[in-house]
């Protein structure tokens, strides 16, 4: 019986090591936190601003994720930085195009097809309505942020 005793010993010793050097060491280990979501004191979570093809996966896809610099889903290859936009698309993970590349959501293709439209894709993952309203109003009250149509998509679920 006293192996038992022992094993448990080691096993309870190694896991506090093991999450003592993760706590204090991970991010200087792995470097800076690479994960494309952060939490906003406003309108709780959002995706970081001016990220430039990180490779973000959801599930098995793998996707490039661009943002300009408010944190809205972008074209790598047409960032929109401008206050003002002609249609904003806000909503959760299928606004967002989550597993997939900007050109690929509705947003993107939508984008596309009317190219002198300056489009922002506010939507992010796991947003509900009342996240919906208080980022609508913070980009409008806060950023000074103008746009001419906002089309709001909620999930049923919600």
């Amino acid at each position: 019986m006293g192996w038992i005793r022992n094993v448990l010993i080691i096993g309870i010793i190694s896991s506090l090591l093991f999450l003592t050097v993760d706590y204090f060491f991970g991010k200087s280990i792995l470097g800076k936190n690479l994960a494309p979501r952060i939490s906003h004191y406003v309108y709780h979570h959002d995706l970081k601003k001016n990220l430039f093809q990180v490779r973000d996966n959801w599930g098995k896809l793998n996707y490039d994720l661009c943002t300009n610099s408010f944190g809205f889903k972008s074209s790598c290859n047409n960032i929109i930085n401008k206050k003002d936009f002609d249609i904003v698309f806000i909503g959760d993970s299928f606004t967002e195009g989550i597993g997939l590349d900007y050109k690929d959501t509705f947003v993107g293709l939508f984008s596309n097809s009317y190219p002198e439209l300056r489009v922002a894709n506010m939507g992010v993952s796991s947003y509900s309505p009342s996240i919906y309203r208080s980022k609508i109003q913070y980009y409008l009250e806060k950023e000074k942020m103008t746009f001419n149509h906002v089309f709001l998509f909620i999930d049923i679920s919600d």
